[in-house]
């Protein structure tokens, strides 16, 4: 594998790190040892959900969230720019919502009510089917990638409005980060904040409402969707768009 040295922003006093090209995405990220495990460190607060297949043929698919909710710490991620090691197991945050919405699909766990209204909604539009099976979110979330682009957690409140311009815009960079790291094909984005918050750097608009693309790390391009949240998307319309778009 090509090595290069890159610079984290934040992470461990901010010190370079070899990080090198993935086998399996083409990505560029760091890999860290721990209690034997490697686990890929994109330098971000929330680290991104990388499925298994990810890269593996076919399209790379980056799904994009728009923020998680904790509200335990006040100063948390973008507010307050604490230390990636400040952050400690809270950085495993996205990784850990997308475990647990499979174990519950696959009845390890209850179906919590989040669950269903986003993440199962949105795997009935994207697979456009009504009776989508264990297996099928398996294989869906298996060669996906899932990112929450607000990068603090430092609201209990499950509403958006609770981050600010500044939280969103602080995001930005960070993200692109991310993407320059995975090297997606596809970008869908649920909601208009994350999506009108992204950063301009590489940022072609589309010719409709919804599309445009961004221009990555070795002229790669990530095409990208705005969708209403899946929680309050018309399945139907959507199911048509998200083809379209996917094709």
């Amino acid at each position: 594998m090509a090595r290069a040295r890159i610079h984290i922003a934040g992470a461990d006093g901010g010190a370079d790190r070899e990080a090198a090209h993935c086998n399996t995405c083409g990505g560029l990220h760091v890999c860290v040892r721990k209690k034997r495990k490697v686990m890929e460190d994109y330098g971000a607060y929330f680290e991104p959900w990388v499925g298994q297949r990810y890269g593996r043929g076919g399209k790379r698919l980056l799904i994009v969230g728009d923020s998680h909710y904790c509200g335990e710490c006040a100063a948390c991620g973008v507010r307050g720019m604490v230390t990636m090691a400040k952050m400690g197991e809270c950085r495993q945050m996205t990784r850990k919502t997308v475990r647990q919405y499979l174990e519950a699909r696959r009845g390890e766990r209850p179906m919590d009510g989040w669950m269903g209204r986003t993440y199962l909604r949105f795997d009935k539009m994207i697979l456009g089917l009504d009776d989508v099976t264990p297996a099928m979110s398996e294989e869906l979330w298996g060669g996906a990638a899932f990112y929450n682009f607000v990068q603090t957690a430092a609201s209990m409140d499950p509403s958006n409005t609770n981050y600010s311009a500044e939280d969103y815009k602080a995001s930005g960079p960070i993200f692109k980060r991310v993407m320059d790291a995975l090297l997606p094909d596809r970008v869908i984005v649920w909601g208009n904040r994350a999506y009108e918050a992204m950063p301009g750097e590489g940022w072609r608009g589309g010719a409709d409402y919804y599309c445009g693309a961004y221009t990555l790390r070795g002229g790669h391009e990530a095409r990208c969707l705005r969708m209403i949240h899946p929680s309050r998307a018309a399945t139907e319309e959507w199911r048509e768009k998200l083809r379209e778009f996917l094709g």
